[in-house]
């Protein structure tokens, strides 16, 4: 009695059950960034201004730099209140707290440490994340799947000689559980 799973009817008929694996590796030639500034100020127009600022000051250099406008997103202002409540139970201000980000594609990556010490001039004091990857993964993508769809003819065309058979047409395929995450390293 072999088990089935849900949703995956087997043939009535002989078949051959086979899984492939195919791997491509890359280097990256792109990074999507995040960098943001806070701040903390006693007047909420300050605050706004100085955030205003290093934003504007890092957009300023992004261009400088060739960064194609398409490839920055500069969110919205957060700005609120930084309150506490005193030993008397009396509101107490801490002064307004105001926050921008900026998220670019770099699609030099020889520009990385610069555009990250331009970020920190800027007045940009957060960096959130970097995600190293390639401008050809969805080509890529394509080549590991057909690698892995080789590599599962092999062990099913192995699997069928075993039994002094020959492979027909393929009846189902399942790529539900495959692994298809990009991990790259810089």
């Amino acid at each position: 009695n072999a088990p089935a799973m849900a949703d995956t009817p087997l043939p009535d008929g002989p078949h051959v059950v086979a899984n492939g694996s195919g791997k491509v590796v890359a280097a990256p030639d792109m990074a999507e960034i995040s960098v943001s500034v806070n701040v903390n100020d006693p007047a909420s127009t300050r605050a706004k201004a100085r955030v205003d600022d290093a934003v504007n000051r890092f957009l300023a250099e992004l261009v400088r730099q060739g960064v194609a406008a398409a490839d920055i997103e500069a969110s919205d202002l957060v700005l609120n209140e930084d309150v506490d409540t005193n030993d008397d139970g009396r509101r107490v201000s801490n002064g307004y707290n105001a926050r921008r980000a900026v998220a670019f594609k770099l699609r030099d990556l020889s520009k990385f440490n610069a555009l990250l010490d331009a970020a920190l001039a800027a007045g940009m004091n957060r960096f959130s994340n970097a995600d190293f990857t390639s401008s050809r993964a969805d080509a890529l993508r394509a080549e590991a799947r057909a690698k892995a769809a080789a590599d599962a003819t092999s062990r099913a065309r192995e699997l069928a000689a075993g039994f002094n058979a020959r492979l027909g047409s393929v009846y189902s395929i399942n790529s539900a559980n495959s692994d298809l995450s990009s991990r790259f390293r810089y």
